[in-house]
Formats: structure tokens, sequence, C-alpha cells
């Protein structure tokens, strides 16, 4: 049986620079922070705990991207539940390559258990406006100042598990990039307590007219 891919992932790259990197139990997976933030991929286990995966950086993403999309590959091994380790190789659009290796180890976080109920609610979003996540998992959000309108879904995944999937639709949104506008990005999220107020956490991402866009942010609980 393979290994499980799915937590919580906090570490350092070959240069020391803090990285952490939620994934679900199905290998989908963005980074919080660090020289990759906010892209996005999937990781594929075989023979038990080979890692292989693919990841794609949209423009001006961390320290990498600044001329174009980069695209990775990923290779490593995990010990599901304890660490994991990653080689990771990228190529832009200038030919540059970037090479790291990321050495993590699961945060227990993701043990949390997830639910309609737990995850619904109001939370004020980084940007400003109200998220409001219905108990059905339906989202809504208009900011009074700017009109900007973000509606969607929460989905359970695994409820054993803290990490939710989430689709979300931005709406004539100033500060958005325009291509996003009545496209649905999809993506994980995940409840964090360590903070006070509780902050959901989310990244959601889709590949439009061959640019990636990729839109994180965190929201606190009111």
């Amino acid at each position: 049986m393979n290994a499980s891919p799915g937590g919580l992932w906090i570490g350092v790259d070959s240069n020391a620079e803090p990285v952490a990197m939620l994934t679900s139990e199905e290998g989908l997976f963005y980074f919080l922070s660090g020289p990759f933030d906010d892209s996005t991929g999937l990781l594929g286990i075989m023979n038990g705990d080979s890692v292989n995966g693919v990841m794609g950086n949209p423009e001006n993403s961390g320290d990498i991207g600044s001329s174009g999309r980069t695209d990775c590959k990923l290779t490593g091994s995990v010990n599901e539940r304890v660490s994991m380790l990653l080689d990771v190789r990228c190529r832009g659009s200038q030919e540059e390559e970037v090479l790291t290796t990321l050495s993590l180890e699961y945060d227990p976080r993701y043990e949390r258990s997830s639910s309609l109920e737990q995850v619904a609610g109001n939370y004020q979003l980084d940007f400003g406006s109200v998220l409001n996540i219905a108990g059905d998992g339906m989202i809504f959000s208009q900011d009074g100042r700017t009109g900007c309108m973000t509606i969607g879904e929460v989905k359970i995944i695994d409820p054993r598990f803290n990490v939710y999937e989430i689709e979300m639709i931005f709406i004539e949104c100033p500060g958005v990039d325009r291509l996003v506008y009545h496209e649905t990005l999809f993506g994980i999220a995940m409840l964090d307590e360590t903070f006070t107020p509780e902050r959901l956490i989310f990244s959601v991402s889709d590949v439009i007219e061959e640019k990636l866009i990729v839109i994180s942010g965190w929201a606190d609980r009111l």
C-alpha cells in the first residue's frame, strides 16, 4: 500500500528558508510560504513511499517566476504523517533553472476533523470583505466599498482530516486579475485554530488562457 502524502508540512529549503505546504489525501497541494509561495500542484505516490509530482508557479510567485510561468518537477520520499523529503527542479520561460531540496516535517494541525458544521460561519478576509460559509457549504461575499462579489462552495474531502475542497468565483472584483472574472477556481483550505481568532487559510487556482492563476489568502473568523 502506498503512503499518503496528506498533511500540513513544515520545514526548510536548501537555503534554510522556512517552507509550509498543505497537501490533501489525493495529493493536491499548495505552498503557504517559502520560495514557492502560492504555487500549486499534484503529488503522486508509487512503490510505497516514492513521491513524484508536478507544480506550476504563477508569475511573480515567491522567489521564482518573475519572467513568466514556471513549471516544476518534484521527486522524493514520504514517511506517512512523519516527514517528507522533496527535490524540486523548475524551469522558467527564460530557461533559467531553480534547484532546491525541501526537508519537511508533519504538523499535527492536519489531524483535526473536518465538517460543514465546523467550517460554517463568517470570516474577515485579508483583503477586506466578509466571507460567509453557510451550513450547506455555500460561499458568499460582497464588499460594500468596492462591489467585489465572491460565490462558491466548500466541500468535505475526508472528515478525518483538516483539509477542505474549495471553489470560488470572483465577480467584477477590483484588484483581482480580470482573467478570473466569472471563472471557477478550485483548491483546498484548512482551519488553523492556533490563531486567535481561528483562521481559514485557502488557495484556489486554474489555468486560463494558458496563464496559471492562483489566488491565496486567509480570513479570520468573526
